[in-house]
């Protein structure tokens, strides 16, 4: 089985630049990533939501929830702080510069699991990308096990944060599911309250006099079946070994050479790093 050899074939025969005339490793990578108001955007996001439980846990009457509500919310922007923060899993640059420069070979071929791959030279990072790698141009740098780039977070999502990323989506599955139930809960107290009253509790009645709690009903709803597509998504991912990116381009023509069964492909994930921050 052999891989497709479209990726950065315009620029097999450019002569690489000597070492730290072009990219000079993460310093070119922006503080916050490559796309700031991306990840501006999610903070944003995020904070609404947390003003939104408050609002629920003031409707509810219970202190408590306000202190609960703010610690969940909170450990969900350190996670999104330290997958932003991380070293995706950039590889070295120049390694295979020499070899490059005596051979001149635009591309050279590897067989894992009897399956043929071949390592297609990258001018930037001035290497021949392994099996997995993946040049991102949005980050400027090859990343190993390369599963995605996540503007949403700024930064690429690879061998060394994959693990995190996908604890982060399980978290806040659960703080999705654990809002949506409270939010609900206050529904349910209106729905005492009027019905005691002896008036009616249609759809109608509730939309047009509690508006506020509609729509955020209804923004939560949509939200929690987003959070739970992708954190089924990524679980389906981890039971076959395969990343995002190979599923989307649909790498292998037959049987993925990686996976290695269930149980396997689960404790090679639990196996990858959990974190390591960019310097």
């Amino acid at each position: 089985m052999e891989t497709s050899m479209e990726d950065d074939s315009d620029v097999y025969q450019q002569i690489p630049a000597e070492s730290g005339l072009e990219h000079d490793g993460e310093d070119e990578i922006a503080k916050f990533g490559p796309n700031p108001y991306a990840l501006a955007f999610s903070v944003a996001m995020i904070f609404t939501e947390w003003i939104q439980m408050i609002w629920i846990s003031h409707r509810l009457k219970h202190v408590k929830f306000y202190f609960i509500f703010t610690i969940w919310f909170a450990t969900v922007f350190v996670m999104m702080t330290l997958i932003n923060r991380s070293n995706p899993g950039l590889m070295p640059m120049d390694v295979d510069l020499e070899l490059y420069r005596s051979e001149g070979a635009p591309a050279i071929a590897v067989e894992v699991n009897n399956t043929r791959f071949i390592q297609r030279w990258c001018v930037t990072c001035r290497i021949y990308k392994s099996p997995r790698v993946k040049h991102c141009y949005e980050c400027g740098r090859c990343i190993k096990r390369f599963d995605h780039h996540c503007q949403w977070l700024s930064n690429c999502i690879g061998e060394h944060n994959y693990k995190l990323f996908v604890n982060f989506w399980l978290f806040y599955s659960l703080t999705e599911l654990v809002s949506l139930y409270y939010i609900l809960k206050s529904i349910k107290m209106i729905a005492i309250v009027v019905g005691s009253g002896g008036r009616g509790c249609g759809l109608k009645v509730f939309a047009s006099q509690y508006t506020t709690l509609f729509l955020i009903t209804i923004i939560a709803f949509i939200r929690t079946l987003f959070v739970l597509y992708n954190t089924l998504g990524n679980a389906y991912f981890i039971s076959k070994n395969i990343t995002y990116y190979e599923y989307l381009t649909r790498q292998y023509c037959g049987t993925n050479p990686f996976d290695a069964g269930f149980i396997n492909n689960v404790k090679e994930f639990w196996s990858l790093p959990w974190i390591e921050l960019r310097q």
